[in-house]
């Protein structure tokens, strides 16, 4: 068992009084700076951990946020959607270092939104993070979070309005800096390849690829894009092979999810190509995923580490001073990862 307070108060020969507040920082003018020093040493040496559930008794606080996903854990394969598992363990831990534990929501995205509202705002929690949520049922779920003041963030999902705390990646910005790349690197034609596991962030990809080719070539990219029929690694194989022969002249493969990267690359060489060599190929989404094809897949990265830090950083900032703080959201940039292909 760890030291109490009373214990810890008694070695330093202070006040318990002082002793907390020296461990919450709010001893500024009130506690002597040895007697603050001596307190944070011992406090360290003896492994003091604070009673988070008397600590949030006392402040009106639960210590926990709620983190919200659509549907059940069960909907969220593993294998697919790797980033969001990524995502809820940066959570988790970002969380924990803050002194907060964490509750796991599963919500019936069938229920009527107004209903899962109520439900939610009921939850006994300090605040609230939306993982990967579609973008109207993320909207209508942060205004009736914030018209009852309850501190909200929804990570992995754009909006486009200012009144709410949001973070993701721009992926209308890194496909088109994605055929931007390709072009300037002396490939005329540019095949976009729309293998997603999930086609909700497609027309943001293709919105950046036909403005790279318009920009860059002056050409309308429509003929240059293709899509799988089916989600079978079979399909991507076929649509790879049905881009190769539409299109022969083509040495640059642009793919809109890292998840078929390895179905592509397989189907290439089967057409005499060889990603990294005689062709280049980029793709977009898990870094993990990129690493495990071969040759290694150069792409886009979905920054969850980066999007984690910003949004738990808001959302704290706004349980610790809700009057006070202004909702921010932040689009990140495209980040490039150069691997073999």
């Amino acid at each position: 068992m760890g030291i109490t307070i009373r214990q810890l108060a008694r070695l330093c020969g202070a006040s318990t009084a002082a002793v907390s507040l020296v461990l919450s920082n709010k001893d500024q003018g009130r506690v002597g700076a040895q007697r603050r020093e001596k307190i944070l040493r011992l406090a360290e040496q003896y492994g003091y951990q604070s009673n988070s559930a008397a600590k949030g008794l006392a402040e009106g606080r639960t210590y926990r946020v709620a983190l919200a996903i659509e549907g059940v854990l069960s909907d969220h394969a593993i294998i697919g959607q790797f980033s969001f598992y990524e995502r809820l363990g940066f959570l988790a831990k970002a969380l924990h270092d803050a002194g907060y534990s964490i509750e796991i929501l599963q919500v019936d995205t069938g229920r009527k939104t107004a209903d899962v509202c109520r439900d939610l705002a009921r939850i006994a929690a300090d605040g609230f993070v939306l993982l990967n949520w579609e973008p109207e049922a993320a909207a209508a779920i942060l205004l009736s979070l914030r018209e009852k003041r309850r501190p909200a963030v929804a990570s992995g999902t754009l909006l486009r309005d200012d009144q709410y705390t949001w973070t993701d990646v721009d992926r209308a910005a890194a496909f088109e800096d994605a055929t931007r790349r390709l072009i300037r690197d002396g490939r005329r034609q540019v095949v976009f390849l729309d293998c997603e596991v999930h086609h909700t962030h497609l027309p943001e990809k293709q919105a950046g690829f036909l403005k790279g080719v318009r920009d860059e070539l002056g050409r309308d990219g429509k003929r240059w894009m293709f899509a799988s029929g089916g989600s079978s690694y079979d399909d991507v194989v076929s649509l790879t092979q049905k881009a190769v022969r539409r299109m022969p002249e083509a040495r640059a493969f642009l793919l809109t999810d890292n998840f078929y990267a390895a179905a592509v690359e397989h189907a290439l060489r089967r057409e005499g190509l060889h990603p990294g060599a005689d062709c280049r190929v980029i793709g977009f989404g898990d870094t993990a995923l990129a690493d495990r094809c071969t040759p290694r897949l150069s792409h886009y990265s979905l920054q969850v580490e980066r999007q984690v830090e910003f949004g738990i950083g808001a959302l704290l900032e706004e349980i610790q001073n809700p009057d006070a703080f202004q909702p921010r959201h932040q689009l990140f940039g495209p980040e490039f990862i150069e691997r073999d292909t």
